[in-house]
């Protein structure tokens, strides 16, 4: 029988079968901290759609260790504190992410998140154009205060300094792709909120992108949610060429999802595996996505025997929010 990770409280007040403590390695704190990747020239890539099963999650991945990839699965599954609706006023004074998120009315979450992103990243400048296509955070009330931000809708091509979007979906990752590739200027930058970093296709986007730009990077900032793997990527200095190619395989793979849809199929894969196993670029993947995990695994183990014990610490909410408005502005 393999080894199994038991988050789930035991019968009797016997405690949890895992004890953890959170070393929030994953955390990049300041500039100096961020590992830029700078893309090497490579082969032209042709994008391949290839249809499978739909999964609710994945449990094979190649970019995450095993052992991890279950760990996470099962503390994710078991969990019942992370289900708590009131999970931000009882675990605020745990991490800076629940305390703001639990008196909203004190400031605007995004705003303090994007800050720290841009503090560590400059990925915002004055008299830049912006536009945001994300709908798992709202970029647009902190990007208006640094730069213009305009409609979606109402973008030219190649007007755009600034681009934004996340992993939400895998047809929103196409058509944002193929925004970036039509919209950003040469020189633009990209930032893209990464809800998981464990499939092929997710893994593939975030290829072509770096293939796409100077550097990038991938950021976990003090106020992330520390219970989930999420993670941002931050692209800088758009590579601008002839994409004709690549945004007709792009449209490819669009046309070959909502086929795939309507047969109640998926397309797991838009690239081969060779491309994304190249030691350069499955190092910059793989190393922050063991992090990552890990600390969300952590996080969830303390937070579920902190639950189970009726133990939440106190007194650090108002602390942590002070700080984290501080070094934002």
């Amino acid at each position: 029988m393999r080894e199994a990770i038991q988050v789930k409280q035991l019968e009797g007040g016997a405690g949890l079968g895992y004890s953890a403590n959170p070393i929030n390695s994953a955390i990049i704190s300041s500039r100096e901290e961020v590992q830029w990747f700078s893309s090497p020239d490579s082969r032209d890539m042709v994008l391949s759609p290839v249809e499978g099963r739909c999964l609710s999650r994945v449990t094979n991945s190649r970019f995450l260790s095993v052992d991890n990839l279950e760990k996470l699965n099962e503390a994710q599954a078991e969990s019942t504190v992370i289900q708590r609706s009131d999970l931000f006023d009882v675990a605020k004074s745990v991490h800076a992410y629940y305390a703001l998120n639990a008196i909203p009315e004190a400031c605007t979450f995004s705003d303090i998140q994007l800050g720290y992103l841009d503090k560590l990243t400059s990925f915002v400048s004055e008299n830049m154009v912006a536009a945001d296509f994300s709908s798992s955070i709202e970029f647009q009330s902190y990007l208006s205060k640094g730069c213009k931000v305009v409609d979606s809708m109402e973008c030219d091509e190649n007007s755009l300094d600034l681009i934004t979007f996340d992993t939400s979906s895998k047809e929103s990752m196409l058509e944002n792709l193929n925004n970036l590739l039509t919209l950003l200027k040469s020189g633009g930058n990209c930032v893209l909120h990464c809800l998981q970093l464990q499939d092929r296709f997710t893994v593939s986007i975030i290829y072509i992108i770096t293939r796409l730009f100077k550097s990038c990077s991938f950021i976990k900032t003090a106020v992330c949610c520390p219970h989930t793997p999420d993670m941002f990527f931050v692209a800088k200095s758009f590579k601008s060429s002839e994409n004709e190619e690549l945004l007709a395989s792009v449209q490819l793979c669009i046309d070959s999802l909502h086929e795939a849809e309507q047969n109640s199929r998926d397309i797991v894969e838009i690239l081969s595996i060779s491309y994304l196993f190249q030691p350069d670029f499955y190092k910059f993947v793989s190393c922050p996505n063991e992090k990552v995990s890990l600390d969300a695994f952590d996080t969830i183990i303390d937070l579920e025997k902190m639950n189970h014990r009726n133990s939440f610490p106190s007194g650090k909410s108002n602390g942590f929010i002070t700080k984290c408005i501080r070094e934002t502005q």
